[in-house]
């Protein structure tokens, strides 16, 4: 994958995700509201990702739009 679209993947996955630079940059840490990644034993965070991006694209075709994912901040 070039790395163009690899930076392009990155930011579209931070916009997904409410993840900021400072996150990136500082620590690792556990987000407020849940703890953790909430994976599964055994599984990765790339295939619950994968689920969740599946259901994502079901949804849009259904007529949702992508806003309505955006991680709300308070």
């Amino acid at each position: 994958m070039p790395l163009r679209a690899v930076i392009a993947d990155i930011r579209q996955k931070m916009a997904d995700y409410g993840i900021t630079l400072d996150e990136l940059q500082g620590p690792v840490r556990k987000r407020k509201g849940g703890g953790g990644s909430g994976a599964k034993p055994g599984r990765t965070g790339r295939q619950e990702n994968g689920e969740a991006e599946k259901g994502r694209e079901a949804q849009e075709k259904a007529g949702a739009k992508r806003e309505a994912f955006l991680i709300k901040r308070k």
